[in-house]
């Protein structure tokens, strides 16, 4: 069985009504799998490791937290995981097949705060989604932080080559008004329709239950569950 650790970054600009219960209940999702935290600005009181980087927000640092959190793992495998994410337990039953690949998993809803709506399209592929072998991971995040040093940022940043997973339950990404992208909650906003592919809204979950219309509610339950 490989080893395994959570690289976890944090830009500390999210309401903590929504990064508390999101840490919660990613110490829960993690089982025993060991935390990296690499936290922008201050120390926070989480992680198995705690690391503390200073520095402006926005991509660049975020490349250079999950570089950090890399550079201190020691294990075989990596998922990098954001801090405004909630991630189901069963996220972190996958292992990869390949060790030069990055493995995406698609199963997530983007939900709105601070009602509660839900929006899916097919294939969504972000980093925040990420697992693969930390020797790729490292060889990857370094060239891009030295790359973003040199050169004007674009949107163009995810790791390749990929493939994809889905876990058995979604994760949930939580969208606010600090997210580094752009949320979009109707087919007619996307420029190119195709990446509207499948698109679905819901209310409720499988695995986690109603949230929209009472989204405080679930998060203060996630965050004081035992």
């Amino acid at each position: 069985m490989p080893t395994r650790e959570i690289i976890y970054y944090t830009c500390n600009t999210h309401d903590l009504a929504i990064e508390i219960p999101c840490r919660v209940q990613l110490r829960r999702a993690s089982q025993d799998i060991p935390i990296i935290s690499v936290s922008r600005g201050i120390d926070i009181d989480y992680g198995d490791k705690r690391i503390v980087i200073q520095g402006k927000f926005g991509p660049r640092m975020m490349f250079k937290q999950i570089l950090a959190g890399i550079q201190a793992s020691t294990a075989d495998i990596v998922y990098t995981c954001d801090s405004d994410v909630l991630y189901h337990p069963s996220h972190f039953t996958f292992l990869p097949d390949m060790k030069d690949v990055f493995y995406y998993n698609i199963n997530v809803w983007i939900c709105r705060y601070p009602d509660g709506h839900c929006a899916w399209v097919d294939d969504r592929e972000a980093g925040s989604g990420v697992c693969a072998y930390r020797e790729i991971a490292l060889d990857f995040y370094t060239r891009r932080v030295v790359q973003l040093e040199k050169e004007k940022f674009d949107h163009f940043y995810e790791p390749n080559p990929r493939a994809i997973w889905k876990s058995e339950f979604p994760n949930i990404d939580v969208r606010h008004n600090h997210n580094l992208t752009h949320a979009r909650w109707s087919p007619r906003e996307f420029i190119d329709r195709r990446n509207a592919k499948g698109w679905k809204e819901a209310g409720e979950l499988p695995g986690w239950g109603q949230i929209e219309g009472r989204f405080a509610e679930f998060l203060k339950g996630l965050e004081n569950a035992e």
